[in-house]
C-alpha cells in the first residue's frame, strides 16, 4: 500500500461552515446512546432546577454536527485521503458555554497540523473545529486527530 503524503500547504485549509439546530429529541437520544445518567440531559424541569434554561447537550454531542452533512467525509475526499485508510486517533474538547436544546450551532473546521510517526509510515492530521451559537458565542472547540496509513 502506498504511503499517504499530504502537503503542508493544506495546513490552515478551511471548510465551509455547518449549521445545526439542536433538538431536545436528538439530545435525549444521544444521552441514552452514551448511557448518561444525569437527568439534566433528559428532564427540562430538573435542568431548570440546576440553573439551565432547558436540557443541555451531553459531552461529545457536538460530534453529531459534522455527521449531519450529505457527505460527512467529503473533507477527506478533498485532500485525496481514502476513508478506508483512516483511523480516529483522538478527540479533544474545550467547552466554554453550554449547548442547549433549541440552539443553532455553527461549526467551522480547518486543518491545523500534519505530522508523521513510525518513520513516516503513519500520517497524522489534526482538524480544529470552532462551535458558535446563534448569538455568535463560542461554545466549544475541538481537535480531532486522524491517523492515515
Amino acid at each position: 500500500m502506498a504511503k499517504t503524503v499530504l502537503s503542508n500547504n493544506i495546513i490552515g485549509k478551511e471548510y465551509p461552515s455547518i449549521a445545526y439546530k439542536v433538538s431536545k429529541r436528538r439530545l435525549i437520544a444521544f444521552a441514552k446512546a452514551t448511557e448518561e445518567v444525569n437527568p439534566i440531559y433528559y428532564d427540562e424541569q430538573i435542568a431548570r432546577e440546576n440553573g439551565y434554561p432547558t436540557i443541555i447537550a451531553p459531552p461529545t454531542f457536538l460530534t453529531v454536527i459534522a455527521m449531519q452533512q450529505d457527505n460527512p467525509y467529503e473533507y477527506l475526499d478533498k485532500i485525496n485521503v481514502l476513508l478506508s485508510s483512516v483511523l480516529h486517533a483522538g478527540q479533544q474538547y474545550t467547552y466554554y458555554y453550554p449547548v442547549y436544546a433549541g440552539d443553532e450551532i455553527k461549526m467551522k473546521n480547518k486543518i491545523e497540523d500534519i505530522y508523521y510517526k513510525k518513520n513516516g509510515s503513519i500520517t497524522f492530521i489534526d482538524f480544529r473545529s470552532i462551535y458558535t451559537n446563534q448569538n455568535n458565542i463560542k461554545v466549544a472547540e475541538s481537535v480531532s486527530t486522524l491517523a492515515i496509513r
